[in-house]
């Protein structure tokens, strides 16, 4: 169509594959015209200064190039293969931490009793939550698109939830005077915010700090556990383990909408150590998902190179 210019070298000259490559080396927006949908024009490509070499060597040049970008294509695609590994890792350490294998040495372990390690036990989630220890945002007109707003009080919507990540790109606000209204949903730094909404894996995270009060949005679920029972990072851990996620998948009714509820979630049974390992736990997750992290930072910085 008309946004596709079609290039054909004249023979003797310059070959296709000689000027696509010289072409790919610009990123052309000093020569692009039009703000909403930059467009470079013919005319304007007709002006672009062409630098030749005699033919013979411009064959040689590609060949050169060719051969450059096969390897460059090669180390890109195990670097993509890096990735994968590293997502695998993480999920390995979530299973090792959450069956008590990582803190196997830490325990000095002593044999396991029903499928855990001694002194472990399978402990329903609602018995180490307080009173209004978990809830969930508000629903149908109590909150709808309408009264969402430039500024003022932050929503927090399932976009932002990542599995063990907060997502804070995306952001959305209502006014003071709504949240006045609906403020018995507010959330803070340290909540454990759940998304109801269960395909593929389970998404969790501790809520940050943030620069406004906050709500949570329908679907969101606000957790906040007894901290004498229980360690938050230590329980975010079991909710986002694959055990979890197995439980909880069995339980979603509704192929279109896979998504639990707050009675099935308090229901959930989750692996209960004594808090000085839930602690060690925690410890030794935060120092491989630090190692992991590094390792994605180097492989990113990599990719870009």
């Amino acid at each position: 169509n008309n946004h596709a210019h079609v290039l054909r070298a004249k023979s003797g000259i310059t070959t296709n594959y000689y000027l696509k490559r010289f072409l790919d080396q610009f990123d052309f927006h000093e020569s692009v015209n039009g703000t909403t949908r930059l467009k470079l024009t013919q005319a304007a490509m007709n002006q672009i200064p062409v630098r030749l070499a005699p033919l013979a060597e411009q064959k040689r040049i590609v060949a050169k190039v060719e051969k450059l970008l096969e390897k460059v294509d090669a180390s890109r695609a195990r670097l993509d293969k890096i990735v994968a590994i590293l997502k695998r890792f993480r999920q390995s350490i979530l299973a090792a931490a959450c069956s008590g294998r990582l803190t196997a040495d830490w325990r000095e372990d002593k044999g396991a009793e029903d499928d855990l390690p001694a002194g472990w036990s399978w402990t329903p989630l609602q018995r180490l939550l307080p009173k209004g220890g978990i809830f969930d945002g508000p629903f149908g007109s109590n909150l709808k698109s309408s009264d969402y707003t430039d500024s003022g009080v932050r929503v927090i919507r399932l976009e932002n939830i990542g599995q063990l990540r907060f997502t804070g790109e995306k952001e959305t606000f209502i006014s003071r005077e709504k949240y006045a209204k609906i403020k018995k949903h507010t959330v803070g730094e340290g909540d454990i915010i759940f998304a109801s909404f269960v395909a593929g894996e389970v998404r969790a995270c501790l809520l940050p700090a943030l620069s406004t009060k906050a709500i949570a949005k329908a679907d969101c679920f606000c957790l906040r556990p007894n901290s004498e029972l229980v360690d938050r990072k230590y329980l975010l851990f079991q909710l986002v383990s694959q055990k979890s996620f197995n439980t909880l998948f069995k339980e979603i009714h509704g192929a279109t909408r896979p998504r639990i509820n707050t009675t099935q979630l308090r229901e959930l049974e989750i692996r209960l150590c004594p808090f000085p390992e839930q602690l060690e736990i925690v410890r030794r997750v935060e120092d491989l998902f630090a190692l992991a992290d590094r390792l994605e930072a180097r492989v990113g910085k990599a990719r870009g190179q």
